[in-house]
């Protein structure tokens, strides 16, 4: 591949090599810069260019046991936190319908409340305009009642949200 250079690695005599991984046959290749090697998620995976097909010499090693080892431990502690996040998700989204419920219902009293109040003020605002005091007298009593039911729905409705 062009842009890609190869790391070989220092070979240490057989005594001292026991606990480290067998070097590989040609090295690991890497990126020479970062913009060649963008994608959409930055994540470094120092041993994803090293083929998976491994053979029974291959298990025996140590290195590749502690690799092994590690990536064990490293997926096991991401399965507990994505097991946490997982509930902490599932009581957020019960949160998230159970408020969706009140708020759709605080709308419903909100708009009653200003249908109400403004059907009440239109009413007081018509009587002063009509000849009849018997007709007055119940479009008064009329928006009255649209006052009180307004600030008991009002009233009810912001008590059912606490």
């Amino acid at each position: 591949m062009v842009g890609l250079r190869t790391i070989k690695e220092d070979v240490l005599p057989e005594e001292e090599n026991l606990d480290q991984e067998e070097p590989i046959e040609g090295g690991v290749e890497i990126p020479e810069d970062a913009a060649s090697a963008q994608g959409s998620v930055k994540v470094r995976r120092p041993y994803s260019k090293i083929a998976i097909e491994l053979d029974e010499q291959d298990l025996e090693s140590k290195g590749v046991q502690k690799l092994l080892l590690a990536e064990i431990s490293r997926l096991e502690t991401e399965n507990a936190q994505l097991c946490n996040f997982r509930d902490e998700f599932h009581s957020r989204d019960k949160d998230c319908a159970k408020f969706g419920v009140q708020l759709q219902k605080s709308k419903m009293v909100e708009i009653l409340y200003t249908i109400a109040v403004a059907v009440g003020a239109a009413l007081l605002g018509l009587t002063p305009s009509i000849s009849g005091l018997k007709t007055v007298a119940i479009l008064t009593a009329f928006a009255i009642c649209l006052f009180v039911f307004a600030i008991l729905a009002k009233w009810k409705g912001g008590k059912d949200e606490g």
